[in-house]
C-alpha cells in the first residue's frame, strides 16, 4: 500500500517511529497576493509553487516594477548630419543616431566622436615620383606617354585606390589616344617598380610582388581576348574544336611514343638521311644552332657553343609557361617518363635539334590539354 501511495504521491501518515512531528509543527504554504483562491487551491505539497518571471519583480500590490533609469539617460534616437572623414568634398548626410537624454534634458550621442566607420577607409599603399625622378628615371622608360598624360593616370590612382575598372572607365585625357585598362595597369606598374629599385635597390624589394612579377602586358591582353571568344563561342562551336585538340593531342602523344620505343641507332649502320644531314652540316654557312621549336636558324656572325645555347634555349622553351615552376617541372616530369633526363651530354646537331623538337612537343601537349581542361571546367 505504501508503494502505491509513493507512485501517487500521498504522503504518508506519521508512525509510531516518527512522534517528532505533528500536524501543529507543519508549515502550511502561503498564498501570494498575486495568485487567486482557485489557482492556489489546486496545489498541494506535491505540487508545489515554482518561481516564475511573474514572480519577479513585483511591488507589495503585485505589479511589475519598472527596470531601473540607466546612469547616462533615457535612450532616444535623433536624426542627425554627420561627415565622413574619408571624403574630401565636405558631404553632408543625415542619419538616426542613438542618443541618451539625462534628467537635465540634454541630449548626447552615444558615440562621441568622428563617424564610426571611417576606420574602415583604408587606402593601398601608392608610390609616386617627384620632378627629379621622373626626369632621370621615367622620361625615357616609354615614349608613347607624356609627362601630363602621366600625371594625370597617377591622379586617378590614387583617386580611386587602384580599382583599375573605375579608373579605366573615368580615363579620358585630352588631346591623348584611347587607353585600353592594359595599357593603364602596364603604364603604373611599370613605373611602381622602377621607382621600387631605384629608392631601396633590388635585393631589398625583391620580394615585393610588384618587382618579383612584372606586369606582362602580352599575356594579360591575350588572356581577355581567349576568354572573349570563349564567352561568344556557342554549343554547336564547342564540340568540333574540342574534338580538333583532341586529335591533335592525340597525334603528338603517337609520335611521342614512337621516338620512345624507337631502338638507338647504331654508330656505323646510319640512315641515308642522317648521312645527308651530317654532310650538310658540315657545309660551310649551314646553321647548326636551333630555335625553341626546334629548327635550325642562323644567328649573328660569332662563335657559340651548342652545348650552352641548347641549355639556354630549353630555358627560354619553359620561361613562357602559365604556372611557373610548376609548369617546368611537369615538363621536366614527361620527358623522365620518355626516359630523357637532363639536357644532352653529347651535342651534336641531332641531338640537340631533336631534344629542342621534343620538348617543343612536350610542351604543345600540355597546353592542349589545359586549355581542354579550362573548357570542360
Amino acid at each position: 500500500m505504501s508503494d502505491v501511495k509513493d507512485i501517487l504521491g500521498v504522503c504518508k501518515a506519521p508512525t509510531a517511529a516518527d512522534p517528532g512531528k505533528s500536524k501543529s509543527s507543519e508549515k502550511k504554504p502561503t498564498r501570494p497576493e498575486w495568485m487567486s483562491r482557485e489557482a492556489f487551491a489546486l496545489l498541494d505539497t506535491t505540487h508545489p509553487i515554482v518561481p516564475s518571471a511573474l514572480s519577479v519583480n513585483k511591488g507589495p500590490k503585485g505589479i511589475r516594477e519598472k527596470p531601473k533609469a540607466s546612469a547616462r539617460g533615457k535612450i532616444t534616437w535623433q536624426w542627425q548630419a554627420f561627415r565622413n572623414p574619408a571624403r574630401q568634398d565636405g558631404l553632408e548626410l543625415m542619419h538616426w543616431v542613438k542618443c541618451f537624454k539625462d534628467v537635465s534634458g540634454r541630449i548626447r550621442a552615444a558615440e562621441e566622436g568622428e563617424y564610426p566607420f571611417a576606420k574602415f577607409n583604408k587606402k593601398p599603399a601608392m608610390v609616386m615620383y617627384t620632378d627629379e625622378e621622373y626626369n632621370s628615371l621615367l622620361a625615357a622608360s616609354d615614349a608613347k606617354w607624356s609627362r601630363a598624360e602621366t600625371d594625370y593616370l597617377m591622379g586617378l590612382c590614387e583617386q580611386f585606390d587602384l580599382r583599375w575598372p573605375v579608373i579605366a572607365d573615368r580615363f579620358h585625357f585630352d588631346g591623348g589616344p584611347p587607353r585600353t585598362m592594359e595599357e593603364l595597369k602596364s603604364r603604373y606598374y611599370s613605373l611602381a617598380r622602377l621607382l621600387l629599385i631605384a629608392r631601396n635597390g633590388e635585393d631589398n624589394v625583391a620580394n615585393l610582388e610588384v618587382v618579383r612579377n612584372p606586369y606582362n602586358f602580352a599575356h594579360e591582353v591575350d588572356r581577355k581576348r581567349q576568354l572573349a571568344l570563349a564567352w561568344a563561342r556557342s554549343t554547336g562551336m564547342e564540340n568540333p574544336e574540342d574534338a580538333r585538340v583532341l586529335e591533335e593531342a592525340a597525334a603528338i602523344e603517337a609520335r611521342q611514343a614512337e621516338v620512345a620505343q624507337a631502338p638507338p641507332p647504331s654508330a656505323g649502320a646510319a640512315d641515308p638521311e642522317q648521312k645527308a644531314a651530317a654532310a650538310s652540316a658540315s657545309e660551310e654557312g649551314f646553321p647548326s644552332i636551333f630555335s625553341p621549336q626546334g629548327v635550325p636558324i642562323k644567328l649573328k656572325p660569332g662563335v657559340y657553343v651548342r652545348s650552352a645555347h641548347t641549355h639556354e634555349t630549353g630555358a627560354t622553351q619553359v620561361a613562357g609557361l602559365i604556372g611557373g615552376t610548376r609548369a617546368q617541372r611537369t615538363v621536366d616530369g614527361t620527358l623522365a617518363e620518355l626516359g630523357i633526363k637532363g639536357p644532352p651530354t653529347v651535342s651534336t646537331r641531332a641531338v640537340c635539334g631533336a631534344w629542342l623538337a621534343l620538348r617543343a612537343e612536350v610542351i604543345q601537349v600540355l597546353e592542349l590539354k589545359k586549355r581542354l581542361q579550362n573548357r570542360h571546367g
